[in-house]
């Protein structure tokens, strides 16, 4: 058998593969319709093999609950002496060995209810020092929200507004 030949079995070999694993990670619920015809039609041949090789893990394991939205804050602040400023806090803006805990942080600062945004209001107020704002500037957080499948699709909500205590006379 001529090297070219066996180039070939083993390039249609990995193609095949590939094809099998690309068709059996295809969501059963998913809902663009050429892509459900894709997977309808061709999983009944590709499972075949999936099963022969034992291929069959769940493919989602590596990206078991992927991000569905993104979630940007924003702190405008506001001082006394009428300068206003914008800071968008990304993982950029903060130190990498905090950026896991501080991102969790985030995460549960975004939720809906009075209770959040309570917290939203605390963590604003912690500011006040941590970034040395003068004493009676106002601050106020603005969250966007937007949805990974649809960039377009994005929400802004700004609930809280503090204001930075004067000193205590």
């Amino acid at each position: 058998m001529g090297s070219t030949l066996k180039h070939w079995i083993v390039l249609l070999f990995f193609a095949l593969h590939a094809f099998s694993i690309g068709v059996e990670s295809i969501p059963s619920d998913v809902e663009n319709p050429l892509t459900r015809g894709v997977r309808f039609f061709f999983q009944p041949m590709t499972n075949m093999y999936i099963n022969a090789t034992a291929q069959w893990q769940n493919w989602n394991l590596f990206a078991p609950d992927p991000f569905k939205e993104s979630i940007l804050f924003t702190v405008e602040s506001l001082t006394p002496s009428g300068t206003l400023e914008s800071r968008a806090i990304t993982p950029h803006s903060i130190p990498w060995y905090s950026r896991t805990n501080t991102f969790k942080f985030f995460r549960f600062l975004s939720r809906d209810g009075e209770k959040y945004v309570e917290a939203r209001r605390a963590f604003l107020h912690s500011l006040c020092t941590r970034w040395d704002f003068p004493p009676g500037t106002l601050l106020h957080l603005q969250k966007r929200v937007t949805q990974v499948l649809d960039p377009m699709e994005s929400r802004e909500f700004a609930d809280v507004s503090v204001s930075c205590a004067l000193p205590e006379s």
